[in-house]
């Protein structure tokens, strides 16, 4: 067989380069394999071909035919490390116990500080304990600077470690910010009805973090939207796309006036979200 003979639709496998048409049998289902480093053919539909070298073959071949066939390989995933960080200051300490989380809460989260930019650090980890990404939150009240900073990239869902010895929760709870998640993760344990916390981080919700929401979602049986009182349009919407792409039951809880979830008592939380 020689080069002129290969014509039709090719792509490629590897190192080789496919034909769907084998001129040799009439096979159309993609069986013949072209190696395109030494010229060597094989076709698997046929079986024909063991050893054959395609007669006025190019060493130019490899390069041209590969380029215009070979899909784009994906990019490596950037292993996530956190910023420099220190074990929490003693105002850090004092902000997250202002807010109601005591010593072992945030160790439990694994929470660090960014001492340089005057910010806590919240990891986010896999359900394998894997680092995922990263936010900061800044703890002096009187800061001006933007109140979160994320890890590079795209920003993800964050849900929060589970506490220790609870079973896999059927009622996931969609806030907005960690802050907001821990709050009703603590409700629920102390209710003794665990749920499943997810922050969307924000308002409004990307492409990418719906996606991993409504991964998240469909194992879940019920989705309670407890976004802070200021995004009350935010949250009818979210709630009409999750009812319309899940099979959950999904409702709307509205908070007070300036309230938001991690601002709340833990029973009165716990109250609302019917735990």
């Amino acid at each position: 067989m020689d080069t002129s003979q290969l014509v039709g639709k090719i792509r490629t496998s590897g190192t080789q380069v496919v034909y769907q048409s084998c001129p040799i049998c009439g096979n159309t289902s993609w069986k013949l394999y072209v190696d395109p480093s030494n010229g060597k053919w094989f076709c698997f539909g046929g079986r024909h071909g063991a050893g054959g070298i395609l007669s006025g073959f190019q060493p130019d071949y490899d390069d041209t035919l590969l380029r215009a066939t070979r899909k784009p390989e994906k990019p490596e995933p950037v292993e996530v490390e956190l910023p420099p960080n220190v074990p929490l200051c003693r105002t850090a300490r004092k902000y997250l116990h202002d807010r109601g989380f005591g010593e072992g809460v945030w160790k439990h989260w694994g929470v660090v500080e960014w001492r340089a930019q005057g910010r806590i650090i919240i990891p986010f980890f896999s359900s394998a304990g894997v680092l995922t990404s990263w936010t900061s939150r800044l703890y002096m009240p009187d800061d001006k600077r933007p109140k979160y900073k994320h890890a590079p990239g795209p920003v993800p869902v964050y849900v929060p470690v589970a506490f220790p010895d609870t079973e896999p929760s059927n009622h996931m709870v969609v806030v907005e910010g960690p802050l907001d998640a821990w709050r009703v993760q603590c409700a629920g344990h102390l209710a003794g009805n665990e749920v499943m916390p997810l922050a969307i981080n924000g308002k409004n919700i990307s492409q990418n973090r719906m996606k991993q929401l409504l991964t998240l979602a469909n194992r879940c049986g019920i989705i309670t939207v407890l976004l802070d009182s200021d995004a009350v349009g935010e949250a009818v919407k979210l709630q009409a796309e999750l009812a319309a792409r899940t099979c959950a039951s999904v409702r709307l809880v509205q908070l007070p006036r300036g309230m938001d979830p991690a601002d709340m008592g833990l029973r009165e939380l716990a109250r609302m979200l019917g735990l």
